[in-house]
């Protein structure tokens, strides 16, 4: 049993600018719509590679995302990249969605 972490921007926003912002972070959050991260959800038990997941890890459970540890950097990365991507011109919904091996319990920004 582990926790997945995904998430995407939907929205009309620059790629250039959209690109600058992704590669100054560890983490990443995709272009998407809901519907995207809810299949990503569903199709996860299917494939080991999956475009939405915000982290690169095995499963989130060991990470800050799993312990709720909010002093932690990697939580402090992410805060700092939703921040990042919603100032982006067009942007108009982040989506992130903590699942508990599959089962979604979305949270949108």
């Amino acid at each position: 049993m582990c926790y997945f972490l995904y998430g995407s921007l939907y929205g009309d926003v620059s790629e250039s600018e959209y690109v600058n912002i992704k590669n100054k972070y560890g983490l990443k959050i995709s272009l998407g719509t809901k519907h995207d991260v809810k299949n990503a959800v569903k199709a996860a038990a299917e494939s080991v590679r999956n475009d939405y997941r915000v982290t690169e890890d095995a499963c989130d459970c060991d990470s800050p995302v799993g312990k709720h540890d909010p002093e932690d950097p990697e939580i402090i990365e992410l805060c700092n990249l939703i921040k990042d991507l919603s100032a982006l011109p067009g942007a108009k919904q982040i989506i992130i969605c903590k699942t508990w091996t599959g089962k979604s319990i979305p949270t949108y920004y």
